[in-house]
């Protein structure tokens, strides 16, 4: 028998393959290099890795890899714990099932950086990309004491109105994925009590656009699961939608005060603010009051592989909106080729659906046909409008005279 041909196709799969080894093995070099700015390039490049990369790259050595993060999250240097962050996340983002003690140093950092946080606002660097760390990892991989005890540091951040609204949106969000990732039977005796009439006040007080929307979604998502647990509990049927607000709000915050801001902001016309902003606000707050009165859960449209699918409630659009802020352009990517991201969102791609795609000819029939056919319409329209328009009356007029 002869040897096998070998083809294009297939030499260049070795091809990449070969760089995809070369990548990983000089990013692992340099993550554990002692020059700060080698540790730096190798975090970045790793969140610049495609899905693929990633995954080989997280699987060779998870728990080396793991610890060089931790260590460069605690790091003294703002640059190398964003870069630090931004990775840890992808990484949790990455591995369904992680190995036993790979993130056992990664609750412990996060505590010490928001303290030095909270301690000296002014000389700490990058405060929002620790707390992104705190959510991913709260929403995914964290246990729900470990979550319940973060929350009271997560509520002093929003709560401090000296500290920069990067800052306080990345606690807002934090906030809305721990909330997430505990179940509500925990989430309604430990958390709704204690931290919404602290969130809602943060609300009042607030000016600044961003900060409203993240406030308001975590407002909305509180109030979801709370809903959740009080249904679990069975002290509320589903009749008694409409009431959920007044009978149960009522004794750890005031309601109505919540409901006329979040009404006043869903139609806010001030002029302080620019007409982009303005536009976001009242858009945005339209679906909170929407959650809040008739217990609505928004939806997201995307379109993965020429596949549609549609992200249903807080839980997936909170979700989705942490997996774009990690992996920010490649997103698309990432959630096709990781179940992990999928089921975050609710969702599962065929990987081997392949959309049926028109031939020249068929294209040249379909759009012609389409185009002749609009070219005739609008020759009818402007016959049309000409005999009826102003012109065929002047000229009557003209000629009487």
């Amino acid at each position: 028998m002869g040897k096998k041909k070998r083809t294009a196709k297939g030499a260049r799969a070795l091809q990449m393959d070969a760089e995809e080894m070369y990548l990983a093995e000089e990013v692992g070099d340099f993550l554990s290099s002692s020059r700060p700015q080698e540790r730096v390039k190798a975090m970045e490049d790793i969140v610049r890795m495609g899905a693929g990369e990633q995954a080989s790259f997280f699987g060779s050595a998870p728990l080396t890899v793991a610890h060089a993060l931790t260590e460069g999250l605690a790091s003294n240097a703002g640059k190398e714990r964003a870069a630090a962050a931004s990775a840890l996340c992808a990484m949790a983002l990455s591995s369904e099932d992680p190995p036993s003690g790979a993130y056992d140093g990664v609750v412990p950092a996060v505590e010490v950086q928001l303290a030095s946080l909270l301690a000296d606002p002014t000389e700490y660097q990058h405060g929002a990309k620790i707390l992104q760390v705190l959510g991913v990892f709260a929403f995914v991989h964290m246990e729900t004491k470990e979550v319940l005890v973060q929350m009271d540091l997560v509520a002093s951040v929003i709560e401090d109105d000296t500290l920069e609204a990067e800052v306080r949106c990345g606690a807002a969000k934090c906030m809305a994925r721990m909330c997430l990732g505990v179940p509500p039977g925990d989430l309604g005796v430990a958390v709704i009590p204690t931290h919404l009439r602290t969130v809602a006040e943060a609300l009042l007080r607030c000016d600044q656009v961003d900060l409203r929307i993240e406030l308001g979604t975590l407002i909305a998502v509180m109030v979801m699961q709370y809903r959740a647990f009080v249904q679990e509990d069975g002290e509320m049927s589903d009749d008694e939608d409409e009431m959920f607000l007044c009978n149960d709000l009522a004794g750890f915050v005031d309601h109505r005060e919540l409901l006329h801001a979040v009404e006043e902001l869903s139609s806010d016309g001030s002029r302080s603010q620019g007409r982009g902003d303005r536009s976001r606000q009242r858009k945005h707050f339209r679906v909170v009051l929407d959650a809040l009165r008739e217990l609505y859960e928004p939806e997201v449209q995307l379109e993965l592989r020429q596949q549609q699918f549609v992200v249903e409630g807080w839980s997936g659009t909170v979700a989705l909106d942490m997996i774009r802020e990690v992996f920010s352009a490649s997103t698309m990517e990432h959630i096709c080729e990781k179940r992990l991201l999928q089921e975050m969102i609710g969702i599962e791609v065929d990987q081997h659906y392949r959309h049926h795609r028109l031939s020249k000819l068929e294209k040249r029939f379909y759009r012609g046909e389409n185009a002749r056919q609009k070219k005739r319409t609008r020759g009818h329209e402007r016959e049309d409008k000409m005999l009826s328009g102003s012109g065929v009356v002047a000229f009557e007029a003209g000629h009487d005279e």
